[in-house]
């Protein structure tokens, strides 16, 4: 980035004070005119960032704006809190402007969230962010040569985050400190710079006094082509980075300042769904995956999910969501084994009739999942052993070892259970016709798994027409 532009941008940053205690919602749409800012009458984004005051929440419509100047709240606003509507499509702003596309306001109510920010012009920036600001789950792009996806001084935070940029000599994420503002904060963002000579992370110490700025980056992954991460001299004093549980591979050595590497770090190449295009969610198998630290984090990754979804958080602006645990099928017991099926209804339903021996029966099961059980029944049948196997009785092999086969009745039919254990009554109806006197069992299946009951029908039940 050109010296001159950076001076003046963090100039613009550090210029902040509380000038106002309103706290008004103003309202943008790609089509918004006029100055109401409402939700009923939305204003442009231009406008809503502009007059908005100390402590107003402006909320961003889904849709494309395209704008050509540096969006930011005005000289002494604090505390403005920029995002798009959490409940609809992430909004995208796409802007030519050198100094940042869109620009935090500092104070610690000062936060840009959800938003999809592109800067397409050399030394151009997509996000800037000043003194105690936030950024979270924004996606930052940059396609200019020397530019930075997204720029910050001294103590802001950045959290479940996507930077990337493609120019020759960018940087997804440059952090610059100052003498006023303390520390800056990296957690849970992947920065992927792909052009020439570029750099993931970088930490440049402050602009004036003599003193370390320090970048703490936990759970991220960090990419580039000159460097995954490095730090850097400025007039007033030195970079310092100090990471722990991310994923990098070449950190410059530090002719200025220093890298501190705390646990957990990893240098295996983290697995995307799609890189090329554009999709920088963990892919199963990623080393990333549960990899993280339970430090500071923020409550929902890029995507919205929740942060945490299995024993650790995911390194990167992602959280792989598991597949669910396939259901398994873990026992079937038919209770009481003798009955008798009854002509009316359905497979399932209504309740045991006492009686010798009853009508209807209990049928109790157990799921490691809720899952949809597909129940069939097979009647027992004499047989002859032929082999390992049990087959059809006939004249020619009549001497041959009696054995018990089963073969399939038409018809079938389905149960929900849910995760545990379960019940639900079975008529001895299957196909729509009640199942005549003899043996059988009833086959469950769920999720691959099959489980089997035995039990008799000892004649139908024909209640009486009313």
């Amino acid at each position: 980035m050109r010296p001159g532009l950076f001076a003046a941008l963090v100039v613009a940053l550090a210029l902040a004070s509380a000038a106002s205690a309103s706290a008004d919602q103003r309202f943008a749409s790609p089509t918004g005119s006029g100055e109401s800012c409402s939700q009923g009458e939305p204003c442009s984004l231009g406008t809503a960032v502009g007059m908005a005051e100390s402590a107003d929440e402006v909320i961003v419509g889904a849709g494309l704006y395209t704008v050509e100047t540096s969006l930011k709240p005005g000289l002494g606003v604090e505390d403005v809190y920029i995002h798009g509507e959490l409940g609809s499509a992430m909004p995208r702003i796409v802007g030519g402007a050198e100094f940042g596309t869109l620009i935090a306001n500092g104070g610690p109510g000062g936060r840009i969230e959800y938003l999809e920010v592109v800067a397409t012009k050399p030394y151009g920036n997509s996000l800037a962010c000043g003194k105690a600001g936030r950024i979270d789950r924004v996606r930052a792009t940059t396609t200019g040569q020397q530019s930075a996806a997204i720029i910050f001084t001294g103590s802001c935070a950045i959290r479940d985050s996507l930077a990337l940029t493609t120019g020759e000599n960018s940087i997804a994420v440059a952090a610059y400190g100052n003498e006023d503002f303390g520390d800056g904060l990296l957690r849970n963002v992947t920065a992927i710079s792909s052009g020439g000579k570029s750099v993931g992370v970088a930490s440049t110490g402050p602009t004036a006094g003599s003193q370390l700025f320090t970048l703490d980056v936990k759970n991220s992954i960090a990419r580039g082509i000159k460097s995954d991460i490095e730090t850097r001299y400025s007039l007033g004093g030195l970079g310092h980075i100090a990471i722990s549980h991310s994923n990098f591979v070449t950190p410059a050595e530090p002719v200025a300042g220093s890298i501190t590497q705390g646990g957990g770090n990893q240098s295996v190449a983290p697995q995307f769904v799609n890189a090329a295009g554009g999709d920088y969610a963990e892919a199963s198998g990623s080393p990333t995956i549960d990899a993280g630290s339970a430090d500071q984090l923020g409550a929902l990754d890029l995507f919205g999910l929740t942060r945490v979804l299995g024993p650790a958080p995911d390194i990167g602006a992602y959280e792989f969501v598991p597949a669910p645990p396939s259901a398994r099928l873990l026992s079937l017991k038919v209770a009481p084994r003798k009955f008798r099926s009854i002509s009316v209804g359905e497979s399932t339903g209504g309740g045991v009739l006492k009686s010798k021996p009853p009508v209807r029966t209990g049928v109790s099961y157990s799921l490691s999942a809720a899952a949809t059980i597909s129940f069939s029944v097979e009647r027992k049948l004499k047989g002859r052993r032929a082999g390992k196997r049990c087959v059809k009785q006939t004249a020619a092999n009549r001497g041959k070892k009696r054995c018990a086969r089963f073969v399939r009745v038409k018809g079938g039919f389905t149960f929900e259970g849910a995760a545990g254990e379960g019940r639900f009554t079975f008529t001895g109806k299957i196909g729509g016709k009640p199942l005549k006197k003899g043996g059988y069992r009833l086959v469950g299946s769920a999720g691959g798994t099959t489980e089997r009951s035995p039990f008799a029908i000892a004649g139908v039940f024909r209640p009486a027409p009313k």
